[in-house]
Order: structure tokens, then C-alpha cells, then sequence
């Protein structure tokens, strides 16, 4: 079960008002999670340390009035530290950002990147992740936490165990999910290493 409070909008997209001046919200109940989410991030190493990389994400999530939100951002990023199971690395980058709403007018955005990974193998099979990512754009930031436990079933497919925590534009309490500004979820993906 999933909860959320939700900005309550009439029939013109526009949100609702109370007699204060205060955005009416509602709490919405959901046995299921509809959002779904495409993320593709290919990197190039130039160097030993240094390399260029793209990211191209797709999500699209009806009930909480996103019909697609797209993000093209592509940078260089620098391998700040590696050891025999550990890697950290952090990079920067420029893009671009447009949402489509299911009512109201699509947003475009330049938007400016910043994104750290960690991971750390804890044994042959099993890995343990962790990333941050944040992108500012003229209106917003949006940031992006995930913790991640990997199998690796078969090269080069890993069964994911994930804790992923969304937010917009300040700083929130990542365990708190009912926060009006905080999209967080567990799940369990299939990830597939296309390029190693």
C-alpha cells in the first residue's frame, strides 16, 4: 500500500484553493505503485580516471499527474578513489529537462548535474550500492537518493533489492514517505550490465 498527500486540482488543472488561501490536499491510497521508469547511463573512459557519460531517463506515473518527464544530461566524471572492492566517483554535467503533466502545461529546463556513486563488493556475487544524484534547473532541484543491494545471478544479469528516495527543491526527511515534497520505494529490479 502507497500513500500520498496530493494537491487537489479542478477540472482546469488549476489547483484548488480553501477559504485562507491554502492549497486543498488530498491523501490518495494505492494498493500499487504506477510509476514506471526507463534510465539508461552509458559512460567512456578518456583516462584511467577520467570519463564522459550520458544519462537519458523516461518516467511516466498517471496518479501523481505525470504523464512523461524526460532528462538528457551528459558530462564528465572523475573515479576519485578505487581499492580492490570499493569505487567512488563523482561527476558534473549539463542537460536537459521537460515535463508533460496529465493536466496543465508541459515545463521545459536547462538544467546543471551532480552525481556521486559509491560501491562497495562485499563478496564474488553480492554488491552494495549507493547514489546520489541532484539536478538544478531555473525553478527547482530535484535530488535523488538510492541504496542498492546486488546479486549477480549470470554476467551480466544482478537481481537489485532498492531503496530509492525522490524530493524536490529542499531538504527533507528521506524516512518520512507521507512528506509532501518526498517520493520514496522499495522494489526489486533486474539490471542488466550492457556495457562493463
Amino acid at each position: 500500500v502507497s500513500e500520498a498527500l496530493v494537491v487537489r486540482r479542478n477540472v482546469n488543472g488549476d489547483k484548488v484553493l480553501d477559504e485562507q488561501g491554502v492549497e486543498v490536499k488530498d491523501l490518495v491510497k494505492s494498493t500499487t505503485n504506477h510509476r514506471r521508469c526507463r534510465s539508461a547511463q552509458l559512460r567512456r573512459f578518456f583516462t584511467s580516471k577520467h570519463y564522459l557519460f550520458i544519462i537519458a531517463d523516461l518516467d511516466i506515473n498517471e496518479p501523481a499527474n505525470v504523464d512523461r518527464s524526460t532528462r538528457q544530461i551528459t558530462g564528465v566524471g572523475y573515479k576519485l578513489w578505487r581499492s580492490k572492492n570499493d569505487l567512488l566517483s563523482a561527476a558534473i554535467g549539463l542537460g536537459h529537462k521537460q515535463l508533460v503533466p496529465v493536466s496543465g502545461d508541459a515545463e521545459k529546463e536547462a538544467i546543471a548535474y551532480l552525481g556521486f556513486r559509491f560501491k562497495r563488493a562485499l563478496s564474488e556475487k553480492t554488491s552494495l550500492q549507493l547514489e546520489l544524484d541532484s539536478d538544478f534547473g531555473n525553478d527547482n532541484r530535484f535530488s535523488e537518493a538510492q541504496v542498492s543491494l546486488s546479486w549477480k545471478l549470470r554476467e551480466p544479469v544482478s537481481l537489485r533489492l532498492k531503496y530509492e528516495a525522490r524530493f524536490n527543491s529542499s531538504v527533507v526527511d528521506p524516512i518520512n514517505t507521507f512528506d509532501d515534497g518526498m517520493e520514496a520505494a522499495l522494489s526489486i529490479n533486474l539490471a542488466v550490465d550492457v556495457f562493463q
